[in-house]
């Protein structure tokens, strides 16, 4: 997330009410007609009741980032041109209270940037060994998830087949009730995984077969990294690859103790080496398989049980949304079956954004989305799919005024996987996550057509 700085703003009340205003109490301050959220520290730290005559400041508690937009420029130049006047300072209104001037305040110095009040934006609310909940800037969630992700690769990467993460982000605007935002919250850790059917589409022992270790995994390419295995995995047309680490952290000593995956099936496995049972009724999702085979020693074809990651997004437009997050038997979202996403799907998410953002305007992305998704409304198409409506989104695909040719050389594999992306709504997907909740702008001028193209 980074650290974020405070400002200072050092002055004197110049006349007050009545009313007392309380050290390390939250006040507004009215700049340039606009109210900014601070906090009043007093040197002595007094709440006598008397008149405000004393030297102290204000500590802005707002993010200066957004006050940037707001005010259209620095907001520290902003808080400087104020030192001329003094500033109402008034008690954040509240239910059935009305607002109320408490006080004006002169500046006596400008502003300063304090290093020793920088912080971190980041409020945890709920901290368990099974759950956890924070709140962070909207602009950084995603940020949060990827950081996640890595470090759940990374040290459960050996039994993740058995030890699921399931993500969720609320989005909301700030004036929001944090209540519903919670609440919100709390529906989308319901979401659950089907481990049931996976097939194994291929196995490869890394790094014998020339493979690379992803980026995320460079810490422990000397430990646990150093030997791994790249496991394909489909179910339902969503696909996934499981690194498996083959070895302990020492990087040498092989890990015969692990990584095991339950097959779904009543025989014994004879024909591999690396496998034992765990007998009757010990198979938490099917009491009738009891074998377990060592990820080494999968075979293309084997249906295994595999709990994979997730992750679900919701843009909280009003607290009444919040009821609508809900989930079947099969973890699938109620409103938006096609949700919650796998987490490994989030590289496909980016990669759709970029190629959009970079290759189209904004309008020829409002129009694309729009065509395919009213298509989809109209002809009524949830799940299964005749293959009429992909034809219908690859030529939508192949018709749209691309700036230059993202798929390289490669024109009908592209066109084959945009057009299932297109299907499974994961373009329109893209667009709500990256534009219309992040705000994130098309650029086409920006960098090459097509950069960062997922796999």
């Amino acid at each position: 997330l980074g650290d974020r700085p405070r400002l200072w703003l050092p002055g004197t009340f110049v006349s007050a009410s009545s009313a007392s205003l309380r050290s390390y109490h939250p006040y507004e301050l009215e700049v340039q007609g606009r109210r900014v959220a601070v906090l009043w520290v007093s040197p002595d730290a007094t709440d006598d009741g008397g008149p405000l005559r004393h030297r102290g400041g204000f500590w802005v508690i707002e993010n200066l980032a957004y006050l940037n937009r707001v005010y259209g420029r620095d907001v520290k130049s902003v808080l400087a041109d104020a030192r001329r006047q003094p500033l109402p300072v008034y008690i954040p209104p509240g239910y059935g209270r009305r607002t109320e001037t408490v006080a004006y305040f002169k500046m006596d110095g400008a502003p300063q940037e304090s290093e020793e009040a920088r912080y971190i934006p980041l409020i945890p609310i709920l901290a368990e060994p099974r759950t956890f909940m924070a709140l962070v800037p909207a602009d950084r969630a995603l940020d949060v998830v990827r950081a996640i992700r890595i470090r759940y690769e990374r040290e459960m990467g050996k039994v993740r087949n058995r030890l699921p993460l399931h993500l969720g982000i609320v989005y909301a605007d700030a004036h929001l009730p944090l209540r519903a935002v919670l609440d919100a919250g709390r529906r989308m850790l319901e979401q659950t995984a089907s481990a049931y059917g996976w097939q194994v589409v291929d196995v490869r022992e890394q790094p014998a077969n020339g493979g690379t270790l992803p980026d995320r995994f460079q810490a422990d390419a000397q430990g646990q990294f150093a030997r791994w295995y790249e496991i394909d995995l489909e179910k339902d047309g969503c696909r996934l690859t499981w690194y498996v680490p083959a070895v302990m952290g020492d990087g040498k000593t092989e890990d015969r103790w692990y990584p095991y995956v339950f097959l779904a099936d009543t025989a014994e496995p004879q024909s591999r080496t690396r496998y034992f049972s765990v007998g009757e009724n010990q198979n938490p999702w099917n009491s009738q398989h009891p074998w377990l085979v060592h990820a080494g020693e999968l075979e293309r074809g084997d249906i295994v049980y595999f709990t994979p990651a997730t992750l679900d997004y919701v843009w909280l437009g009003s607290s009444g949304e919040r009821f609508e997050i809900a989930y079947d038997r099969e973890g699938r979202r109620r409103d938006l079956p096609r949700r919650p996403h796998l987490l490994d799907e989030l590289d496909a998410l980016d990669a759709i954004w970029r190629t959009l953002s970079s290759c189209l305007a904004t309008t020829q992305i409002h129009a694309l989305n729009s065509l395919i998704e009213s298509k989809r409304d109209e002809w009524q198409i949830d799940g299964d799919d005749d293959g009429v409506f992909e034809q219908f989104c690859r030529d939508v695909l192949v018709n749209a005024e691309w700036r230059d040719e993202p798929w390289g050389d490669g024109r009908a594999e592209w066109l084959n996987t945009w057009s299932g992306y297109a299907v499974r709504g994961w373009i329109a997907d893209a667009v709500e996550l990256y534009h219309h909740v992040m705000k994130q702008q098309a650029d086409p001028t920006s960098r090459r057509c097509g950069e960062g193209e997922a796999a």
